[in-house]
């Protein structure tokens, strides 16, 4: 980020805004850092919009139900995106990843 913000120098993580796309965020990490990487890349990088798949139930059970999107398919194949109803149980945070 700094060689794109020059200007902000050793600021640029905290005043840089921006969309990131992270596919899969939990490959290869250890479940306790699941746990956390979600907090560590929001205080990292506040002013970033964290966009990421994650068939981790560590990394689900770590943010807002607000925060979560089901992606489904219906009988004809077209897409479904869902905010779950409620903070997802540890047994719903399950059938959402072998879903």
């Amino acid at each position: 980020m700094s060689n794109s913000t020059p200007h902000l120098r050793d600021e640029a993580a905290l005043k840089t805004q921006g969309i990131v796309l992270i596919d899969e965020v939990d490959m290869f990490l250890h479940p306790a850092w699941q746990q956390q990487i979600i907090q560590s890349l929001r205080s990292a990088f506040p002013l970033i919009q964290f966009i990421v798949t994650t068939h981790s139930p560590q990394v689900i059970s770590t943010v807002k139900r607000e925060s979560v999107r089901l992606l489904e398919q219906d009988e004809k194949g077209n897409g479904l995106a869902s905010i779950p109803a409620g903070r997802p149980t540890a047994s719903q945070v399950m059938m959402y990843c072998t879903a």
